[in-house]
């Protein structure tokens, strides 16, 4: 019997499903326990990113989708034994500009914070402004590292990228981005941030959006192994895994419909690569990585 193991960077399945009043065991979107259970080992982030309606009152929304969380796991939790579930925030909006703010979350359990999303915000420069850190989004890396949280820089400026790779203490990720010499899009990464989050000991969690793996009107599973194949050229196998963008993107690679398809994506791999390549960005260098920076 083949094991196979799954762990991915980033889903926003707890907005999705908190908005239909549905729960985390089993639901119409592309997660929930029930789907997950078909692997062996799980290792899920959870991302909570707010949608506009959202954002006039961003620190106290954000705690009521972290109840919500909260109140799923504790429901449901005897159902996922094999599974470790991880809380991330999407968007330093959330904090409102206050430092405190960051360490309520991370005793509410958040153990990772993506700085911004596309915008500018209070902390820094996203993927569609030029700026990098401003004098609070300095603050809340520092403090991020004295917490031992992940800095994530998806969605960041290249600018505000820089400004991290050069500041913080600790390794930071880029938690649901792909390859920018195989598809220009500002998401993605170009070769010298890859090779920085490598030198770092970061992660680069692969995105099944489509419009992130191919400019063109039909993407296949072939297709986003194009930014594998890139990544192992460029930087070998220890610093990839997966940021799938599961519930928060609406286009994926012809197969992909939710989380039990990524058992394709793993047997096209081991026919590809060998198993220990296969099994290291499927689960391995996730969890290594949240080992030796004591998060797991």
């Amino acid at each position: 019997m083949i094991v196979i193991n799954f762990g991915d960077l980033h889903c926003d399945t707890i907005t999705k499903i908190f908005e239909s009043e549905s729960n985390i065991y089993e639901n119409f979107a592309q997660v929930d326990i029930k789907k997950l259970s078909i692997y062996d080992e799980v290792i899920q982030f959870f991302a909570i990113w707010l949608k506009q309606k959202y954002l006039d009152h961003p620190f106290e929304n954000t705690k009521m989708f972290i109840k919500y969380y909260d109140e799923q796991i504790k429901i449901y939790k005897e159902y996922f034994p094999q599974m470790k579930f991880f809380l991330a925030i999407e968007g330093g909006e959330a904090l409102e500009n206050n430092l405190a703010n960051l360490e309520k979350f991370y005793q509410m359990g958040a153990v990772l914070l993506t700085l911004t999303w596309n915008n500018e915000n209070d902390l820094a420069g996203g993927a569609n402004s030029s700026c990098g850190l401003k004098k609070f989004g300095f603050e809340v890396v520092e403090h991020m590292n004295q917490l031992n949280m992940i800095v994530d820089v998806s969605h960041a400026s290249k600018k505000t990228f820089w400004d991290v790779y050069k500041f913080s203490s600790k390794p930071f990720i880029a938690s649901h981005s792909n390859c920018q010499k195989i598809c220009e899009h500002v998401r993605n990464l170009d070769d010298d941030q890859i090779l920085a989050i490598k030198e770092g000991n970061g992660l680069i969690g692969l995105n099944l959006y489509t419009p992130f793996i191919k400019k063109a009107s039909s993407i296949n599973l072939h297709d986003l192994n194009e930014h594998v194949e890139h990544l192992l050229n460029l930087i070998g196998s220890d610093n990839i895994c997966w940021g799938c963008d599961f519930d928060g993107a609406d286009d994926y690679p012809l197969g992909i419909k939710n989380v039990v398809d990524m058992k394709k994506v793993y047997n096209l791999f081991e026919k590809l690569y060998d198993k220990d390549i296969t099994d290291k960005i499927f689960y391995g260098n996730l969890k290594k990585f949240l080992c030796r920076n004591q998060i797991l």
